[in-house]
């Protein structure tokens, strides 16, 4: 039995985008350097640090030794998605295997760069809130009883702002209970799901956060534009990029543009005019693709619109958390304070009437 059959495929999980990447640019790399890929993937199985990853590229490597094309021996491990695989069953297709994995190379470490981009945007926020809440759990919960004792033994009544705000913190600490509780829970459950799903995950981090927003428009557009680089830099068919394509756009309204972009092309409508109509395109950036086109550099046209659609995506997720920070800042310096000022100025005008 091969090692490739020994390798227990419940227990083989979706390479993730660096991984694609860098496995693509190895591959890449070794086929420009005039070697066969079965004579790659061996020297890659044998350069590999881990375990796992040995068992991977050699059940690749078997794969093939037994007659298995490249793309086959990739989907027979399930660890590589679609997208990657059809790319390369069209690479090997069109003679044009080497470019492909460069171009998939380039597009998988920009998707991983993006996805830890939106993740820090999501991530820092998060922490930020949930730092505020200790701190008003603890100033509520701790600091105002202490207040509470000072007035009795003073011989006050306690202010009634106090014990509102004092009301107020209990609620807020079973409704903290409640909610971080919830929250370990979901962490939990996407954890077992991920482990048990080959490293799927329950949650898609860029559906749930961008999908319907302006940068997931921004993020969609730049995809679109990378795919059909790849298919004018391969000869891969318009149409079919095009399918391809839409298996990276989340956003519904470029999707949507997509399709009628697509059914007009089917029908013999040139490409720059289906999606100029479609509205895929504007300003300068269809102005760039009509140049491209017209001159016979569509692929360096795209290239140049993916990049620039990735930028503009990248700077407004900057510009998302760095308006963020101040804003929570600002919020939490204002509630303290206002705790602080309803207990500090009864007992302050207590402590001058004593004196």
């Amino acid at each position: 039995m091969s090692d490739g059959e020994n390798m227990n495929k419940n227990e083989t999980k979706m390479l993730k985008e660096h991984e694609l990447s860098a496995f693509c640019m190895e591959v890449s790399m070794l086929l420009r350097a005039g070697m066969s890929l079965e004579q790659g993937i061996l020297t890659i199985a044998e350069d590999e640090k881990t375990i796992e990853g040995k068992e991977l590229f050699m059940a690749i490597f078997n794969a093939m030794s037994e007659g298995s094309a490249f793309n086959q021996a990739l989907v027979k491990t399930e660890a590589f998605p679609t997208y990657l695989t059809d790319m390369v069953l069209m690479g090997e297709k069109t003679g044009n295997l080497e470019k492909i994995l460069e171009e998939l190379h380039i597009f998988y470490e920009k998707k991983e760069e993006l996805y830890s981009t939106i993740k820090t945007a999501v991530l820092y926020p998060c922490i930020m809130v949930i730092m505020m809440f200790i701190v008003l759990l603890v100033l509520v919960v701790k600091i105002l009883p202490i207040f509470s004792q000072v007035y009795y033994d003073l011989g006050s009544d306690i202010p009634a702002s106090t014990v509102a705000v004092m009301k107020a913190g209990r609620i807020l600490s079973f409704v903290a209970m409640v909610v971080f509780g919830a929250a370990a829970f979901t962490v939990a459950a996407a954890l077992i799901y991920k482990k048990l799903n080959k490293g799927k995950t329950l949650f898609d981090f860029e559906k749930i956060f961008m999908a319907k927003s302006k940068t997931g428009v921004i993020i969609s557009k730049a995809r679109f534009a990378a795919v059909l680089s790849m298919a004018f830099s391969s000869g891969l068919e318009l149409e079919y990029a095009m399918n391809l394509a839409d298996c990276f756009i989340t956003n519904p309204l470029i999707r949507e543009k997509v399709k009628r972009c697509k059914e007009d092309v089917s029908i013999g409508e040139s490409l720059l005019s289906a999606i100029e109509k479609a509205g895929i395109f504007e300003g300068v950036n269809a102005g760039i693709l009509s140049i491209g086109l017209k001159s016979g550099n569509a692929e360096t046209a795209l290239k140049n619109i993916s990049e620039k659609y990735s930028n503009e995506s990248e700077d407004r997720v900057s510009e998302m958390v760095s308006s963020i920070e101040p804003v929570l800042v600002i919020a939490l310096s204002v509630m303290v304070g206002l705790i602080l000022l309803m207990v500090m100025m009864p007992l302050l005008g207590i402590m001058s009437a004593l004196g």
